[in-house]
């Protein structure tokens, strides 16, 4: 009669051994699809260890480089060198923006220049393993030739503002002496005050490379030329608006100045003006309102400058004039989607 052995129980150091190993086995299936997913898409992929002294990040080494990296460098057999001496001038922001990486463990988003390499990178990285380890993922794609053609784009930009700027203010020195005869007239001056205006516009567009205008700024510059800077409160939202409608806004916004500081609130002592918007929905609103200034009556007849308040933002209207007991309202709407500009 055989003799029964009592089961054994599985060795628990076993079975955590076997679950280790394929907890790594996963691990390293799920490293080398992601490096795969990399080669396709063509982006470079590093690996690298921090050397600090101190606080202070001062080199890394690169414990593995995907295919890319090569092309995206031109850096050739990295893995294992230390960067200080593969290239001895790199610059300081690439350690610091690591280093912070592996010492707080928040990923980053950069886009920088390494002039010593004689390209731009834009790099994403974050820490790998545990805090202590200094180590830090990084996927890169070099943008070296996008970086080139903005600058040029700016230098192009800036060039063609000053030259703007040059012409308007030909034409201002035209118009003065070609105007001359005509003796000093209300005409006059408000055609050249509109020249200034115009070149107004286009200092707030070359401060933004001509990809518009913020709204806070548009009128502040229009206070200014007229120094009616404090007499004005603009209240709203920081928007950006397109360059177009930036002139269209400078001409309008200096018209109403002008009347204010002539014949309407700015033209007591106590005056002042209001002006606030918002966008509503699908419109862009803004409400001009003055306060503390005489009982202003509508004009009689049409003349330029009352064309231009009542063409509004875009050209085409939108506008609503009130004489008021309090003073002059205007409110003016159009559609955001017409107006709106992205941020600079």
């Amino acid at each position: 009669m055989p003799i029964e052995t009592p089961a054994q129980s599985p060795d628990p150091r076993l079975a955590a051994l076997e679950a280790e190993n394929a907890r790594l086995r996963g691990q390293l299936a799920e490293e080398e699809g992601r490096r795969r997913l990399l080669d396709l898409l063509g982006a470079g992929f590093c690996t690298i260890e921090l050397r600090f002294e101190g606080d202070t990040p001062v080199d890394y080494r690169y414990l593995s480089v995907n295919p890319a990296f090569e092309r995206e460098t031109g850096l050739k057999d990295a893995t294992g060198r230390w960067m200080r001496d593969l290239v001895p001038g790199h610059e300081q922001h690439w350690f610091d923006l690591y280093g912070a990486v592996a010492r707080s463990g928040e990923p980053a988003r950069a886009e920088k220049p390494a002039d010593a390499m004689g390209r731009s990178y834009e790099v994403r990285a974050s820490r790998l393993g545990q805090p202590g380890e200094n180590k830090v993922a990084v996927l890169f794609t070099e943008i070296t030739g996008r970086i080139t053609a903005e600058r040029a784009q700016a230098a192009l930009n800036h060039e063609l503002s000053h030259r703007l700027k040059n012409n308007l203010a030909m034409v201002q020195a035209i118009a003065r002496q070609s105007l001359r005869k005509l003796g000093p007239s209300e005409e006059v001056e408000a055609f050249l005050d509109r020249l200034r205006a115009l070149a107004g516009a286009t200092d707030v567009l070359l401060r933004h490379r001509w990809a518009g205008g913020e709204l806070h700024e548009v009128v502040a510059q229009v206070a200014g030329l007229l120094n009616q800077q404090g007499r004005v409160k603009a209240e709203g939202p920081s928007l950006m608006i397109l360059p177009r409608v930036i002139f269209s806004l400078f001409l309008l916004l200096h018209e109403l100045l002008t009347n204010a500081a002539r014949y309407g609130a700015l033209s007591s002592p106590e005056g002042e003006v209001r002006l606030s918007w918002e966008v509503d929905g699908p419109l862009l609103r803004m409400v001009w309102r003055e306060h503390r200034g005489p009982l202003v009556p509508p004009a009689p007849s049409q003349g330029f400058g009352t064309m231009l308040i009542r063409m509004g933002l875009t050209g085409t209207g939108g506008v609503d004039i009130r004489y008021l007991p309090q003073g002059l309202e205007v409110e003016l709407s159009a559609p955001w989607a017409d107006v709106k500009a992205e941020a600079a």
